[in-house]
Protein backbone atom coordinates (compact mmCIF):
# COMPACT_ATOMS: atom_id res chain seq x y z
CA UNK A 1 0.00 0.00 0.00
CA UNK A 2 2.78 2.71 0.93
CA UNK A 3 4.55 1.88 -2.41
CA UNK A 4 1.32 2.79 -4.17
CA UNK A 5 0.85 5.44 -2.39
CA UNK A 6 4.42 7.07 -2.77
CA UNK A 7 4.21 5.94 -6.87
CA UNK A 8 0.99 7.92 -7.03
CA UNK A 9 2.75 10.84 -5.23
CA UNK A 10 5.36 10.60 -7.99
CA UNK A 11 3.15 10.49 -10.76
CA UNK A 12 1.51 13.73 -9.35
CA UNK A 13 4.63 15.59 -8.80
CA UNK A 14 6.05 14.42 -12.27
CA UNK A 15 2.97 15.78 -14.05
CA UNK A 16 2.50 19.15 -11.99
CA UNK A 17 6.44 19.90 -12.65
CA UNK A 18 6.40 18.79 -16.18
CA UNK A 19 3.64 21.62 -17.03
CA UNK A 20 5.47 24.88 -17.73
CA UNK A 21 3.89 28.00 -16.02
CA UNK A 22 2.94 31.31 -17.76
CA UNK A 23 4.90 34.48 -17.42
CA UNK A 24 1.95 35.88 -16.82
CA UNK A 25 -0.88 35.08 -15.08
CA UNK A 26 -2.25 38.26 -14.36
CA UNK A 27 -3.25 41.45 -15.97
CA UNK A 28 -0.90 43.21 -13.46
CA UNK A 29 2.49 40.78 -14.42
CA UNK A 30 2.55 41.93 -18.59
CA UNK A 31 5.36 43.98 -17.85
CA UNK A 32 7.39 40.55 -17.28
CA UNK A 33 7.21 40.12 -21.10
CA UNK A 34 9.23 43.41 -21.87
CA UNK A 35 11.26 42.71 -18.64
CA UNK A 36 12.30 39.50 -20.27
CA UNK A 37 11.50 40.43 -24.23
CA UNK A 38 14.80 38.91 -25.24
CA UNK A 39 13.38 35.41 -24.63
CA UNK A 40 11.02 36.68 -27.71
CA UNK A 41 13.10 38.59 -30.17
CA UNK A 42 13.75 36.46 -33.51
CA UNK A 43 11.27 34.17 -32.33
CA UNK A 44 7.64 33.41 -33.59
CA UNK A 45 4.66 35.04 -32.16
CA UNK A 46 3.07 31.99 -30.77
CA UNK A 47 6.05 31.69 -28.53
CA UNK A 48 4.95 35.19 -26.78
CA UNK A 49 1.44 34.32 -27.24
CA UNK A 50 2.05 30.97 -24.80
CA UNK A 51 3.61 32.78 -21.93
CA UNK A 52 0.21 35.30 -21.33
CA UNK A 53 -2.10 33.36 -19.41
CA UNK A 54 -4.90 36.21 -19.35
CA UNK A 55 -7.57 36.15 -21.76
CA UNK A 56 -6.56 38.70 -25.24
CA UNK A 57 -10.27 39.96 -25.98
CA UNK A 58 -9.24 43.30 -28.50
CA UNK A 59 -6.66 43.63 -31.01
CA UNK A 60 -5.30 45.98 -33.23
CA UNK A 61 -2.51 46.58 -35.52
CA UNK A 62 -1.05 46.38 -38.82
CA UNK A 63 0.70 42.72 -39.32
CA UNK A 64 0.19 42.85 -42.95
CA UNK A 65 2.25 45.36 -44.02
CA UNK A 66 -0.07 47.05 -45.94
CA UNK A 67 -0.10 50.56 -44.36
CA UNK A 68 2.27 53.31 -44.89
CA UNK A 69 3.31 53.06 -41.16
CA UNK A 70 4.41 49.95 -41.66
CA UNK A 71 7.99 51.17 -43.29
CA UNK A 72 10.09 50.29 -39.95
CA UNK A 73 8.15 46.77 -39.63
CA UNK A 74 5.02 45.63 -38.55
CA UNK A 75 2.67 45.41 -35.07
CA UNK A 76 -0.55 44.02 -33.20
CA UNK A 77 -0.99 45.47 -29.57
CA UNK A 78 -2.98 42.59 -27.53
CA UNK A 79 -5.80 43.90 -24.79
CA UNK A 80 -7.58 42.29 -22.17
CA UNK A 81 -10.52 44.83 -22.38
CA UNK A 82 -13.07 45.16 -25.23
CA UNK A 83 -12.24 47.92 -28.01
CA UNK A 84 -15.18 49.39 -25.83
CA UNK A 85 -13.57 49.78 -22.38
CA UNK A 86 -10.25 50.64 -24.31
CA UNK A 87 -11.92 54.09 -25.66
CA UNK A 88 -13.88 54.32 -22.54
CA UNK A 89 -10.53 54.55 -20.73
CA UNK A 90 -8.63 56.39 -23.18
CA UNK A 91 -11.20 59.23 -23.08
CA UNK A 92 -10.46 59.55 -19.44
CA UNK A 93 -7.26 60.02 -19.87
CA UNK A 94 -6.17 56.26 -18.75
CA UNK A 95 -4.00 53.64 -21.00
CA UNK A 96 -5.37 50.30 -19.98
CA UNK A 97 -2.60 47.51 -19.73
CA UNK A 98 -1.52 46.51 -23.83
CA UNK A 99 1.26 44.89 -25.01
CA UNK A 100 2.64 45.34 -28.78
CA UNK A 101 4.57 43.11 -30.57
CA UNK A 102 6.39 43.85 -33.55
CA UNK A 103 7.19 42.10 -36.56
CA UNK A 104 9.71 41.54 -39.45
CA UNK A 105 8.63 43.30 -42.31
CA UNK A 106 7.91 39.97 -44.56
CA UNK A 107 8.20 41.31 -48.82
CA UNK A 108 5.57 39.08 -50.10
CA UNK A 109 2.98 38.99 -47.26
CA UNK A 110 -0.60 38.02 -47.82
CA UNK A 111 -2.04 37.83 -44.44
CA UNK A 112 -5.75 39.00 -43.32
CA UNK A 113 -4.90 42.79 -42.26
CA UNK A 114 -7.10 43.22 -38.97
CA UNK A 115 -9.76 46.18 -39.63
CA UNK A 116 -9.60 49.39 -38.63
CA UNK A 117 -10.14 49.98 -35.30
CA UNK A 118 -9.74 46.51 -34.37
CA UNK A 119 -11.04 43.36 -33.81
CA UNK A 120 -11.73 41.29 -30.76
CA UNK A 121 -9.46 38.12 -31.48
CA UNK A 122 -8.63 34.99 -29.30
CA UNK A 123 -4.96 33.94 -28.43
CA UNK A 124 -5.71 30.63 -30.43
CA UNK A 125 -7.19 32.96 -33.28
CA UNK A 126 -4.27 34.82 -32.83
CA UNK A 127 -1.48 31.85 -33.26
CA UNK A 128 -3.68 30.48 -36.66
CA UNK A 129 -3.32 33.60 -38.18
CA UNK A 130 -0.01 35.48 -37.28
CA UNK A 131 1.78 32.79 -34.90
CA UNK A 132 4.54 32.15 -37.27
CA UNK A 133 5.47 36.26 -37.45
CA UNK A 134 9.11 37.14 -36.20
CA UNK A 135 9.14 38.95 -33.45
CA UNK A 136 11.44 42.80 -33.32
CA UNK A 137 10.49 43.94 -29.88
CA UNK A 138 7.86 43.51 -27.36
CA UNK A 139 6.16 46.22 -25.97
CA UNK A 140 3.99 46.86 -22.52
CA UNK A 141 2.30 49.99 -21.69
CA UNK A 142 -1.00 50.89 -19.72
CA UNK A 143 -2.09 50.35 -16.43
CA UNK A 144 -4.71 47.20 -15.73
Amino acid sequence: MKQISNFLILILFCTTSCHSQRMVQKVSEANKLQINKEQFIGKPFKNLLSQIGPKIIYVYGNPDNQSTGAVGGTYIKLFFVDKNEVKKRLSKHEEPTGITGRFELEPKNNRKPIPLGGINMTSRELEKAYGDMIVLGVFVNGEN
